[in-house]
C-alpha cells in the first residue's frame, strides 16, 4: 500500500498548493520542474488544482454539496491518474473475507 499513501501524499501537497491559488498566486507548474514532472504530473497538477480552488478558504462559510461534488472529483481523478500510470489496485472477495492487491506495473519507473 506504499503506492497508494505517496499518491496521498501528492494530493495533500496539491490541496496546499491551491491555497495560494485561492489567493491568487502564480498556479503555474515549478520551475525548473523537477525530474519525471511531465511524465508524473503534468496533466494531473492542473487539474488538481482548478478541483481545489473550487472549496473556500478555512474559516469561511462552504456549502456541503459542494464539498462532496469536489471530493468525488478529486477521488475519480487521482484513481485515473493512477491508472494512468500503471498503478492497479484489486479487492477479491472471499466469502466475508477479501484480499487487497496493490501494485505498480510500469515498464521503466523513475
Amino acid at each position: 500500500m506504499i503506492v497508494l499513501t505517496a499518491a496521498k501524499e501528492v494530493v495533500k501537497a496539491v490541496a496546499y498548493a491551491a491555497y495560494r491559488l485561492y489567493h491568487g498566486d502564480d498556479r503555474s507548474a515549478p520551475n525548473p520542474s523537477p525530474e519525471q514532472w511531465d511524465r508524473y504530473m503534468a496533466g494531473f497538477w492542473p487539474d488538481l488544482l482548478d478541483m481545489f480552488a473550487a472549496i473556500p478558504a478555512a474559516g469561511e462559510p462552504a456549502d456541503n454539496a459542494v464539498l462532496a461534488r469536489t471530493l468525488y472529483a478529486v477521488r475519480e481523478r487521482t484513481l485515473r491518474w493512477l491508472e494512468e500510470l500503471g498503478v492497479r489496485y484489486e479487492v477479491q472477495v472471499y466469502g466475508a473475507e477479501s484480499l487487497r492487491s496493490c501494485w505498480w506495473s510500469v515498464a521503466e519507473p523513475i
